[in-house]
């Protein structure tokens, strides 16, 4: 038999496929990907992520100063109220510029360090969670008003995009905290001789 029949890693007898069933390293290293560019892109898709929880953390802080009740009336016009005016939105200001800061300190960390994924999944369950609970007020109080101007009120829009930047906050923490397992389990070419790679 040639020497490309066995294994050059182990001298074991090559059974086909791209992997050794005895060390479970590869035949050819040509098969391993390069490290550079793979660190490369886990960097970049890093960076993506963690600006997309300074963005979820944006969306908590602008729906703050956004309008959380909104009544047309004919003469009138538009009346709004934002939850700065009310004090709440001190709560989603407070809520979403931690989850924002949280994002800068994951974008500019090195990024084998460990990103904070589950205060931003936390934080964005609180978010969303105090958003749907002032929805909920707000339509109450909108079914107290008197019958001519009830139809006139909605809930306005910041309550929504604070509801919409946990719902984002949530989602990339959880990309976030997947994303590590495959980083720290390894690739299977790295494992070692008595580990060969599942499958």
């Amino acid at each position: 038999m040639t020497s490309a029949s066995f294994c050059p890693n182990c001298g074991a007898p090559r059974s086909g496929g791209v992997f050794c069933s005895n060390c479970g390293k590869p035949f050819d290293a040509v098969n391993q990907p390069p490290p550079a560019a793979s660190s490369a892109q886990a960097g970049r898709s890093f960076s993506v992520l963690a600006s997309a929880v300074i963005a979820a953390g944006a969306m908590v802080v602008l729906g703050a100063f956004l309008p959380w009740i909104t009544v047309t009336a004919a003469f009138v016009g538009t009346i709004q109220r934002s939850g700065i005016d009310g004090g709440d939105g001190l709560i989603a200001l407070g809520v979403g510029a931690v989850i924002a800061v949280l994002g800068i300190q994951a974008l500019v960390a090195d990024t084998s360090a460990k990103p904070p994924t589950i205060p931003v999944i936390v934080l964005g369950v609180l978010a969303a969670g105090f958003g749907a609970l002032e929805v909920n007020n707000v339509n109450e109080r909108i079914q107290s008003l008197d019958p001519a101007i009830r139809d006139l009120a909605s809930v306005g829009g910041g309550l929504w995009l604070i509801i919409a930047g946990g719902v984002v906050a949530v989602l990339v923490g959880l990309v976030l905290r997947a994303s590590l397992k495959p980083v720290e389990a390894g690739p299977d070419w790295a494992k070692g001789p008595d580990q060969p790679p599942a499958g």
